[in-house]
């Protein structure tokens, strides 16, 4: 059995003011505009992604990669190769360790 850590470690790793490329990031959808917003979201707050790069530009600057993303989130939602360009406010936690971000959904999952 998987037994989870508390939050309030996980809590003291992520108080960074941004993400640096190649961190590990849980992001969520701010437009309700967005092609299957439910589905997005939460696939997005249960699934998480690797900060591939910063293209400088645009509004939504972050490039964020995800792995085993559904056909029909990656048609609509998703750049070609399962990237997504997000805005700052659209990552809810970042850490240089995977494991962390595991233990912050394993939490939410269960209501800890």
């Amino acid at each position: 059995m998987k037994h989870l850590k508390t939050y309030e470690k996980t809590y003291e790793i992520i108080e960074e003011d941004e993400p640096q490329v190649g961190d590990w990031v849980i992001c969520s959808v701010l437009s309700i505009d967005a092609i299957n917003w439910t589905e997005l979201n939460d696939f997005l707050n249960t699934n998480i992604g690797k900060y591939a790069e910063n293209d400088g530009t645009g509004f939504k600057p972050y490039i964020i990669r995800y792995k085993n993303v559904p056909n029909k989130l990656n048609n609509e939602n998703f750049n070609g190769d399962m990237f997504r360009y997000v805005h700052r406010r659209e990552i809810v936690r970042f850490s240089k360790n995977k494991e962390d971000l595991e233990i912050y959904i394993d939490a939410n999952k269960y209501n800890l």
